[in-house]
């Protein structure tokens, strides 16, 4: 059995480098007894298998000072998010994960135990949820925006006094 502690990094591809930092692995960290965490400005989203095989997804927020990674956690694999896109992402303050944390489901994103086993599969797997999160976002942006200049249009149009008169006498 493997018992070095080992860490990789990958950046995200460019168009979703406003969002993601990057993505990590570290491996084999229940061997080693004085792991310190070193506050990065980032917000991590883990994935974490424990000693015992277990599935423990979790949101790391800010931190502001170092500390000891928990040993009941052997390997994880991390999504560090640039804090901005906490709130566009997961839609809630950054401010309640300072120093702090948030478990997620197990069943988050439909990610499992096995997801932990080939890291490059899983960075591919974020990148496309997170581009069609986007993408998605764009779409209804778009939309709203579209909606607001019919509205628009339909305010400064030549019937615009009745058409505002109907648009409250419906409510």
């Amino acid at each position: 059995m493997e018992t070095n502690l080992s860490y990789k990094l990958i950046r995200p591809d460019k168009l979703l480098a406003d969002y993601i930092y990057c993505y990590s692995s570290l491996q084999n960290l229940s061997f080693s007894n004085e792991a310190v965490i070193i506050p990065n400005g980032k917000i991590d989203l883990m994935f974490s298998k424990t000693v015992d095989s277990q599935l423990r997804i979790s949101l790391l927020g800010l931190e502001t000072q170092p500390k000891y990674a928990k040993q009941d956690v052997s390997n994880f694999f991390a999504v560090s998010f640039n804090p901005l896109a906490v709130d566009y992402i997961f839609r809630f303050s950054i401010a309640d994960i300072v120093n702090s944390g948030k478990a997620l489901p197990d069943n988050f994103s439909d990610f499992s135990l096995e997801d932990l086993n080939d890291f490059d599969g899983f960075c591919k797997t974020v990148q496309k949820a997170i581009s069609f999160y986007e993408r998605t976002m764009l779409k209804r942006a778009s939309r709203m925006a579209q909606e607001s200049l019919d509205s628009g249009e339909r305010m400064h149009g030549k019937n615009a006094l009745s058409t505002m008169l109907d648009f409250f006498s419906k409510r």
